[in-house]
């Protein structure tokens, strides 16, 4: 007969097992909040509701309100620093960056005060009816209208991931709430695809692999840095240590 473990062995066999189970306890817990977080970022509505039932209109007003804007950019032409945010219409995470306080404390510390300005890179990743949003954010930035109103409606009025939900009725009732963004088109035409082309560029340059992604280039300064926005993360503040010399 082959001897037992010693006490020893198995103290140290407990142990192991032990370690594993909490490990296994912690992971499942993570996995839980996350999960809970990611729901309530899909699920709970924001925004104050229009009579037509569009929310967001007076908040979005608020948050652009004396910005500059012109394009894609959003802030004044000469700040020393660009932030370029990727991110997708149908994306809960980025619906809760654009809707929550991160875009405001972004737009109040970096881009009123001139110390960078944005610059809107759409992808439509998560669902063909991304890029029906992100035509009609094209087609107002190209025709001198305000595609980061649009953008930022979207956002507030979002609907379940990889569905139909950006349609012309909402489009026309987002119109109708917010009178400049009436008639806007969801045609792609020759000027859109160039734009999206060279979003696809920058995608790649930066090697940006999920929404939404915030790239901060400054002038006269090689290379750049990159924020991802994830759940209990601060990015406000990441970007502004990133655009701080």
């Amino acid at each position: 007969m082959s001897p037992g473990p010693s006490s020893d062995q198995a103290a140290s066999a407990r142990a192991r097992r032990w370690q594993v189970l909490s490990v296994m306890v912690l992971l499942l817990a993570v996995a839980g909040g996350l999960a809970l977080a990611l729901g309530a970022f899909r699920s709970k509505p924001v925004g104050t509701l229009s009579a037509n039932g569009i929310r967001g209109e007076r908040e979005t007003t608020s948050l652009l309100r004396g910005v500059p804007y012109d394009g894609l950019r959003l802030g004044r032409a000469d700040a020393p620093a660009t932030i370029r945010v990727f991110a997708d219409l149908h994306c809960p995470i980025c619906r809760a960056h654009f809707t929550g306080s991160e875009q405001r404390d972004i737009v109040d510390r970096l881009v009123r005060p001139g110390r960078a300005k944005l610059e809107l890179r759409l992808l439509a990743t998560l669902s063909p009816n991304s890029a029906v949003g992100r035509t009609a954010v094209e087609r107002l930035a190209l025709g001198g209208g305000e595609p980061w109103r649009l953008a930022t409606m979207l956002f507030y009025n979002q609907g379940a991931e990889g569905g139909a939900w950006i349609s012309p009725d909402l489009l026309r009732r987002i119109g109708e709430a917010s009178p400049g963004l009436r008639g806007v088109s969801t045609t792609p035409d020759g000027r859109t695809r160039r734009l999206e082309a060279e979003t696809e560029a920058l995608r790649r340059r930066y090697d940006v692999g999920g929404t939404p992604t915030y790239v901060v280039t400054r002038a006269g300064a090689a290379g750049y840095d990159k924020v991802r926005d994830r759940v209990f993360v601060d990015v406000a503040r990441e970007l502004e240590r990133k655009v701080s010399p």
